[in-house]
C-alpha cells in the first residue's frame, strides 16, 4: 500500500462509517419513556422487589416473626386503632399518623402477623426502584438504567436502613424521596428548553412531589430536609431564569398534592379531637427527643442523606 493510499485510508473509512444506517441513528435521551417499556420495567421490578425483600425483610413469610422493636411498636399502635383506641391519647408513640395508617392497612391483610407489611414494603420498594430507573433513563439507555435500578436495590438492602430487617420510617420514605428527586432532576435537566415539559406534565410532576412531601411530613417531618435542599435549589434556578409561570404552576400543583395527602390525617385528628395531643407528641416531644438524641438524629440524617443524594448518583457512577 502506497503512502498516498495510507493517507486517505482513515478519512475514507470514517466517511464509510458515517453513511451506515446504525451510525446515523443517534440516540437522544427521551423526555418520556414509552408505555410498553415502562410496563415491562414495572413488571420486572415488581417481581424483583418481592423476591428481594422475601429474604431481606423480617416481615416476609421466610421469617417466623419480626424482632425489630420499632416495627412492632408501629404494628401495636395500628392494632390498637383497630380496637377503638386513639394514637397520642390512648397509646403512645411519636411518629406521624400516616405511618400508623400504613401499618393499619398492612394489619388488615394479616391480623396476627406481618405478611401485610411485607406486601406494603415490597410495593413501596418496587416504586422506589421504578423511579430510580426513570431517573437514570433521563440520561442513559434502557439496559444501563435497569442495571442501575438493580444496583440501587442491592445498595439499599446493604445499607443501615435494613440493619433491623426493614419496616422503618426511612424504608417507607424511600419511594417518596425518589419521586421528588426524579421530577426535580427532570425539570433541571430540561430547564433550558422552554417547551420541553408541557404545563400539564409539569403540573402532574409537582403534584406528585407534593404528595410525596406530604407523606414524608406525616411520617417523619424532620426528614423533609433531605428533599428540601434540592427543592430550594430548583426554586432559585426558576427565579434566576425568570420562569415565573412555571414556578406558579409548580407551586400550585405542589400545594394541591400536599393538601390531598394530608386530608385523611387532618380529618382523623378533627373527628377525634386529637390536635392538642398530636401537637404535644408529634411536634413538641419530637423536638425535645431530638435534642436529647442528637447523635441518633445525626445518624438518621446521614442515612436519609444517603438515600437522597448518594443513591441517585449510583446510575451515573455505573455509566461512567
Amino acid at each position: 500500500m502506497s503512502e498516498n493510499e495510507k493517507k486517505h485510508l482513515l478519512p475514507n473509512f470514517y466517511r464509510f462509517i458515517q453513511k451506515r444506517p446504525d451510525y446515523q441513528k443517534q440516540w437522544t435521551p427521551p423526555s418520556d419513556v414509552m408505555t410498553r417499556e415502562r410496563l415491562s420495567v414495572i413488571g420486572v421490578l415488581f417481581v424483583f422487589s418481592f423476591l428481594n425483600l422475601f429474604f431481606a425483610a423480617y416481615s416476609s413469610p421466610f421469617y417466623r416473626y419480626s424482632p425489630y422493636t420499632d416495627a412492632n411498636i408501629y404494628m401495636a399502635v395500628a392494632r390498637a386503632m383497630q380496637n377503638g383506641l386513639l394514637p397520642y391519647r390512648d397509646v403512645f408513640d411519636h411518629k406521624g399518623l400516616l405511618l400508623y395508617f400504613i401499618y393499619y392497612m398492612g394489619s388488615l391483610i394479616d391480623r396476627s402477623g406481618f405478611l401485610g407489611i411485607y406486601v406494603v414494603l415490597s410495593l413501596s420498594f418496587s416504586i422506589f426502584l421504578y423511579y430510580g430507573y426513570l431517573l437514570s433513563r433521563l440520561f442513559f439507555r434502557p439496559m444501563v438504567s435497569i442495571f442501575a435500578a438493580f444496583s440501587l436495590a442491592f445498595v439499599s438492602v446493604a445499607s443501615p436502613i435494613y440493619i433491623n430487617g426493614g419496616g422503618s420510617t426511612e424504608e417507607l420514605m424511600m419511594p417518596f424521596i425518589m419521586v421528588c428527586l426524579y421530577y426535580m432532576v427532570r425539570d433541571l435537566h430540561q430547564i433550558d428548553h422552554r417547551d420541553s415539559i408541557a404545563s400539564r406534565n409539569r403540573a402532574f410532576g409537582y403534584f406528585l412531589i407534593g404528595i410525596a412531601c406530604g407523606a414524608i411530613l406525616w411520617i417523619k417531618f424532620s426528614s423533609l430536609i433531605v428533599v428540601g435542599f434540592p427543592g430550594l435549589f430548583l426554586i432559585g434556578v426558576l427565579i434566576t431564569k425568570r420562569r415565573f409561570k412555571d414556578l406558579f404552576i409548580s407551586a400550585v400543583s405542589f400545594l394541591l398534592g400536599m393538601a390531598i395527602i394530608s386530608l385523611p390525617s387532618v380529618l382523623y385528628l378533627a373527628r377525634h379531637d386529637l390536635f392538642s395531643e398530636f401537637s404535644e407528641v408529634y411536634i413538641r416531644f419530637n423536638y425535645a427527643y431530638s435534642s436529647l438524641m442528637l447523635d441518633t438524629e445525626i445518624e438518621m440524617f446521614v442515612e436519609m442523606l444517603f438515600l437522597g443524594c448518594i443513591l441517585p448518583c449510583v446510575p451515573v457512577i455505573i455509566a461512567l
